[in-house]
């Protein structure tokens, strides 16, 4: 039985792609397995000339700081002694934690309910002008953020709503909901319309046939999207920084941000931060990666 030549030039290939998506997983997994190995070493360790890249005595101290530093410190006086030093925003860390995911929740909450309402009308209902209101929509993300900095910052001011969490949520929503609807609206137009034409022969409104019919189907679209907004919610810094100045509304940005001062930077604390913060979104990303492929797919190809 004669057997099937090699094929030398597909092998080759095959093999230069693997080597290339190795070395571009390595770039990208490099970063964070340095940050985690390095959340794990203490100050002096950290600043060592040369570096130790594996830590010689690890500690979870600063991890203690992060999440229960109050409690460390209290602990501390009770027994009369004063081992560590805990930061004030070190103590902020669990309550921003608590707040970026109220806020990211609540903007990919509000999000998807416009964005899906949005996108189904453009995606069904062809009116006149649909095409230049979606232009003019996705427009609104070429301007440069830095420029909205002070009208949000005047409009939050007159209105009172400086230092809120729902200031932040509606900040966040104007510019994740054109991401929302650009990939709904692709999405919505890769489903059948004869779906919603039955369920309306069947005596169902056109609110119904979306509710029942087509955001069931749609829910590869609706997770993509939620996932996509949480994150861009999750990591945002600079208006969080600017719009909020107490720890009833600070993120998670804004206090890592602030282990580095004029005068000092304590960068084990600000390392750690930067490992917690990282948790929950690559949580989220990792649980509904197909989800998240399916959607930004289809946002992709139509539109």
């Amino acid at each position: 039985m004669a057997t099937k030549p090699i094929n030398v030039h597909k092998l080759l290939s095959r093999g230069l792609i693997y080597f290339f998506a190795v070395i571009v997983a390595i770039v990208f997994i490099a970063p964070f397995g340095w940050l985690v190995i390095a959340s794990l070493q203490k100050e002096a360790d950290l600043l060592s000339v040369p570096p130790h890249f594996l830590p010689k005595d690890p500690s979870l101290i600063t991890y203690q700081k992060l999440l229960r530093g109050q409690r460390l410190e209290e602990e501390q006086k009770s027994e009369g002694v004063r081992t560590y030093s805990v930061p004030r925003e070190a103590k902020l860390f669990p309550k921003a934690l608590s707040n970026s995911f109220i806020v990211s929740a609540l903007t990919t909450l509000l999000c998807l309910v416009v964005g899906s309402l949005s996108a189904y009308s453009m995606a069904r209902l062809n009116f006149k002008g649909g095409k230049i209101l979606l232009l003019l929509i996705l427009a609104t993300r070429m301007v440069p953020g830095l420029t909205l900095i002070i009208p949000f910052f005047l409009l939050g001011k007159t209105l009172g709503m400086l230092d809120s969490k729902i200031t932040l949520v509606i900040v966040y929503s104007t510019f994740t909901l054109p991401y929302t609807i650009w990939i709904l609206k692709a999405f919505f137009e890769t489903i059948p319309p004869d779906l919603e034409d039955a369920a309306r022969v069947d005596g169902c409104t056109r609110f119904q046939a979306f509710w029942k019919i087509i955001l069931p189907v749609a829910q590869s679209g609706l997770v993509g999207a939620a996932i996509f907004v949480f994150m861009l919610a999750w990591n945002e810094f600079f208006f969080a920084l600017i719009l909020t100045n107490t720890e009833s509304a600070f993120t998670v940005p804004v206090i890592s941000g602030m282990f580095a001062t004029e005068l000092d930077i304590d960068y084990s604390l600000m390392i750690t931060s930067g490992v917690l913060a990282v948790i929950p979104p690559v949580l989220f990303t990792f649980i509904f990666q197909r989800f998240i492929i399916t959607g930004l797919a289809a946002g992709s190809v139509k539109g």
